[in-house]
């Protein structure tokens, strides 16, 4: 016989009536019936958000794809580097020819391909994208599985090999790029320096997330480095009410304002991006207006 304890029942009881009665009828299956069906890690961030709101980052999602729309990115090639379970693949496919969904962790890349068979066109590749070719230490997160990087330490248990590639070598024979999307926690300005030749044969959009921490006396690496290669407009993705720069104080404004206005996405242009948090950046080359 196996005995649980009073505490244990009444978490249990908590849980099931909240969960099962409360939030899964109110929540999960409202989202279950409007979007996809992803295969999700059970207590992970993204899979808490996908199972509240069919995506993560369903509203940044749709800033950026009536963005795209906008500005007439459509068709041709996506690759999404650091794709981890395939939302933003998945999300974004319809707007491209095929999107090149690139995930290095084994555990993440075996879901992604489950999630990759709800478009037809996308390609899974497991690989990390960096500035060099070969093996480099990666790091895997349990709680926050996207938080999973590589990283300058010694193997351990949490801490495997993985392959990495430039992708300017990988994808070599790849035309018609027209948008990349970073998400490769920290690893970025490595990620650009491997595919500088792609971008500056293609000039493809790049979306990235940017932390506070990655500017370093004002500057940050990945955004220097695409400015070096011929990116001059930059745009970010807030919400008006503004929560830019994440503090408390702005996140309670936020929801205030929310719960008596409703909320919407902008997408603003930027010339100069002072130290701060990006949730979602876009970096685009100047149109070029041709001579007559």
């Amino acid at each position: 016989m196996i005995n649980f304890g009073r505490t244990y029942a009444a978490e249990r009881l908590l849980k099931s009536a909240v969960f099962t009665k409360l939030f899964f009828p109110l929540f999960t299956q409202r989202a279950a019936e409007r979007f996809p069906q992803f295969v999700v890690f059970s207590s992970d961030l993204i899979g808490q958000g996908i199972n509240l709101y069919g995506y993560w980052e369903h509203e940044e999602l749709e800033a950026l794809a009536q963005w795209l729309e906008d500005h007439h990115v459509v068709g041709g090639a996506m690759l999404d580097v650091g794709a981890n379970i395939g939302n933003h693949s998945v999300f974004l496919a319809r707007h491209f020819d095929i999107v090149h969904a690139v995930e290095p962790s084994p555990r993440t890349f075996g879901v992604l391909l489950m999630n990759a068979s709800l478009a037809s066109n996308i390609q899974c590749h497991q690989i990390a994208a960096s500035d060099r070719n070969g093996l480099a230490a990666f790091r895997l997160e349990t709680v926050n599985v996207g938080y999973s990087r590589i990283v300058d330490a010694p193997l351990s248990g949490s801490t495997i090999q993985v392959r990495c590639w430039k992708l300017d070598d990988y994808f070599q024979e790849l035309k018609d790029i027209r948008l990349v999307k970073i998400d490769v926690e920290g690893h970025e300005a490595q990620a650009i320096k491997g595919m500088e030749a792609i971008l500056r044969k293609c000039s493809p959009i790049v979306v990235f997330e940017q932390h506070f921490s990655a500017f370093k006396d004002g500057k940050s690496e990945a955004i220097e480095l695409l400015k070096e290669n011929g990116y001059t407009e930059f745009y970010f993705v807030d919400r008006v009410p503004s929560t830019q720069g994440g503090g408390r104080t702005s996140k309670l404004w936020f929801f205030l304002c929310s719960l008596l206005m409703g909320f919407r996405l902008v997408v603003k242009k930027r010339s100069e991006l002072e130290p701060a948090f990006y949730e979602m950046l876009i970096a685009k080359k100047a149109a070029v207006t041709s001579l007559p």
